[in-house]
């Protein structure tokens, strides 16, 4: 096998590019992890390491970089997890279950008032390789409503959970606006954290020292005591090598991200914010904000689209028309440039 768990050895199986077979570019290859059964498909399962369908991020864009993120919270244990970091001055990210934030609005809170990333991780956990467009934009959206009714902002990075997507998935997460973000070091705490600690500590320090200088997305979970008790250790661990901690959004936009607009914070009653132009009445439809100035048209002879966007700045109340994060409300394309009479 090679490092990634693709077996065999024929050509077909050499890492090529981003750890993905030659012959299944840019499909992913699914498995049990132990190498058995694989076939070529349109799904990206999360044992098989960083094979992963095009467009979706595993990796930092600077080296020694290194991004601790955490699933599947908030829970019984993540104000623990809050604890530690605070203590080691660590800032991580938080790939959250939005059902699970109504009843750890504190929590939730807390995270992100001392400087920790949310995003997205869906609304109840499911496998989005088996659900339709539709229910897909369902539980993206359900989500981002108990996170926003919480931190006031739109999660603007998504993990599928298990990793898994189809290409079509991808593209229906991709036109709600967010950026896709998997791991390039599991750390399997699932598996491992109760009876065999150990065997985490082996495996962040060997895709480590594989790794350096190049950079890590680091998968972990919030919802296992023993898993939480090793994380001052693999900080220490991670310190030791030499790499820097980043959030998810400064390891996959740079250090100094340009800041979203003020408009894409999320602005309701709900959270203390007023709307612009005062408090919306009990049942308001969702607000866009004023459209873009048109892209610019390039300006060599050619047919040519451009295109300009804008984007919610007040949720729906009551029963008044929800914000719709999808391409067909946000954006708008047609046609320019100088497609005839060219070269004289």
């Amino acid at each position: 096998c090679s490092q990634f768990g693709f077996c065999g050895n024929s050509a077909d199986h050499c890492e090529v590019g981003n750890g993905c077979q030659a012959s299944c570019w840019p499909a992913a290859v699914c498995g049990d992890g132990d190498c058995s059964g694989l076939e070529t498909c349109s799904t990206c399962h999360w044992d098989c390491g960083p094979c992963q369908p095009r467009g979706i991020v595993h990796s930092c864009l600077n080296e020694n970089d290194y991004a601790l993120t955490f699933d599947d919270g908030p829970t019984g244990v993540t104000e623990g997890l809050l604890d530690i970091l605070a203590d080691e001055g660590v800032k991580a990210s938080f790939f959250v279950i939005g059902s699970l934030v109504p009843t750890r609005r504190p929590t939730l809170q807390r995270a992100y008032n001392e400087g920790h990333f949310i995003a997205s991780h869906t609304n109840t956990h499911p496998d989005l390789a088996t659900k339709s467009a539709a229910q897909i934009r369902k539980e993206l959206n359900d989500a981002d409503q108990n996170v926003a009714d919480t931190i006031c902002e739109r999660m603007r990075i998504a993990r599928p959970p298990y990793g898994s997507l189809t290409a079509e998935g991808q593209k229906v997460v991709e036109d709600m606006g967010y950026m896709i973000v998997n791991w390039n070091l599991d750390t399997f705490d699932w598996k491992y954290a109760e009876n065999e600690p150990q065997t985490i500590f082996n495996r962040v320090q060997s895709i480590m020292d594989e790794k350096y200088p190049g950079s890590i997305i680091h998968l972990q979970h919030d919802r296992v005591q023993q898993s939480i008790d090793t994380v001052r250790t693999i900080i220490g661990m991670v310190r030791a090598k030499g790499y820097n901690f980043v959030r998810v959004d400064e390891c996959v936009y740079g250090h100094n991200p340009d800041p979203l607009p003020a408009t894409l914070a999320f602005t309701r009653t709900s959270c203390g914010y007023d709307p612009p132009g005062g408090p919306q009445g009990a049942n308001a439809d969702c607000v866009y904000s004023a459209w873009t100035e048109w892209s610019d048209c390039p300006t060599e002879c050619g047919e040519f689209l451009h295109t300009r966007t804008r984007w919610p700045v007040a949720a729906a109340t009551g029963t008044g028309e929800a914000c719709v994060w999808h391409d067909s409300m946000l954006k708008e394309t047609e046609h320019c440039g100088n497609p005839c009479g060219c070269g004289g």
